[in-house]
């Protein structure tokens, strides 16, 4: 649970005995201020937050997780609301990593009007390159163990130790960061004991949501799941749709009462969309929205204000609508030499509290 200051005093004083005398002390407000979390999470009535993803230069130690860091981190870019991924969270099995698999074909999308602006055609792939082959032996031997470190990720997913999430919850409860949406990118080898503990999981971390980039056929097979925990799963789109290049955020949405968006208006706006008719559109269906710019039709991640993702329109549009859900800064655009990821967090986060004095000028 998430504790304003006075919530967390009232709940403090409850537990202490009766002060008087030598004990009254304990009771002084400064004091109480200083032990109580932040104030609720907002600026002038927005909730900023940030992504783990955006806190580029975390330690990697096999059998260690990187929840404490990303932590910190957020507190130091004076952020109080967190969407942590999955592999932030769990302790790292491995290094090492496989070759992708190809990319499949895109649906080609209309070239139509929408509601919310006329989607792009994506542009053709360009052909893979080949894999660099391994000799069979050294093949083998990751084969192993990426199989070995991906069912260490399983059982300690389905039998994790006991008070492991809700440690990490307490953890940002000290700091005054709420955690406001889980990360998962469910893959179709996930049994469904191992979906079933991700819902448990982000309940314990004191999530609202889970929010996730997977596939179609993932997102039906998660039906029973987000109903039976009665939890949100809002899907993310990339560029050029949200599973595929199609429109098919209506029909995702049918799929469950708890099934939502969480809508990236830099992948929306290098898509051609009109990220601000798509909020207007769908904001009560948006729990969480990542801001970051891009280039219209296809181009790259910028530093804010020298793309064309219209975040200030989009704050004084959810300043307009009241907007409850979380402002999330996604930083993506290349570390500048000589800077730092969390020296750009924090220019993205000024960037944001310039537009919200704006749009209440």
């Amino acid at each position: 649970m998430y504790f304003s200051r006075r919530t967390f005093s009232k709940a403090l004083l409850s537990s202490l005995p009766f002060a008087t005398g030598a004990s009254a002390p304990l009771l002084r407000p400064g004091l109480l201020m200083a032990l109580a979390p932040s104030e609720e999470p907002t600026y002038k009535g927005i909730r900023i937050g940030t992504i783990s993803y955006s806190f580029k230069e975390l330690r990697r130690t096999v059998g260690e997780s990187q929840w404490q860091e990303v932590l910190q981190n957020c507190k130091e870019c004076g952020l109080s609301n967190l969407e942590i991924e999955i592999a932030k969270v769990e302790p790292i099995r491995t290094l090492l990593s496989g070759p992708r698999p190809p990319a499949t074909p895109e649906v080609q999308a209309p070239a139509i009007g929408t509601p919310y602006g006329s989607a792009c055609i994506a542009p053709a792939r360009p052909p893979q390159a080949p894999a660099a082959a391994l000799p069979p032996d050294e093949r083998t031997k990751l084969a192993t163990t990426l199989a070995t470190a991906r069912e260490e990720t399983r059982q300690f997913r389905e039998y994790p130790p006991a008070g492991y999430y809700t440690n990490i919850r307490r953890h940002a409860d000290t700091l005054g960061i709420r955690i406001n949406a889980y990360t998962c990118g469910w893959g179709a080898d996930y049994t469904d004991r191992e979906i079933d503990a991700v819902f448990t999981a982000a309940k314990e971390l004191g999530a609202t949501a889970i929010n996730s980039s997977t596939t179609i056929e993932m997102a039906r097979r998660l039906v029973p799941f987000a109903e039976k925990h009665k939890f949100p799963v809002a899907f993310h789109e990339h560029l050029f749709g949200l599973f595929s290049n199609a429109d098919d955020y209506e029909s995702t949405l049918r799929l469950s009462p708890f099934f939502r968006i969480n809508f990236d208006i830099g992948h929306f706006t290098a898509s051609c969309g009109d990220a601000v008719a798509f909020i207007r559109r769908y904001h009560q269906q948006l729990p969480s929205i990542h801001i970051k710019d891009y280039t219209a039709s296809g181009g790259g991640s910028q530093p804010w204000g020298r793309g064309n993702s219209p975040i200030k329109p989009v704050i004084q549009l959810l300043k307009t609508l009241k907007y409850p859900g979380v402002v999330t800064i996604e930083y993506d655009y290349p570390v500048p030499p000589g800077s730092t990821s969390l020296v750009e967090v924090r220019t993205c986060v000024q960037y944001l509290k310039d537009a919200i004095d704006e749009a209440h000028a």
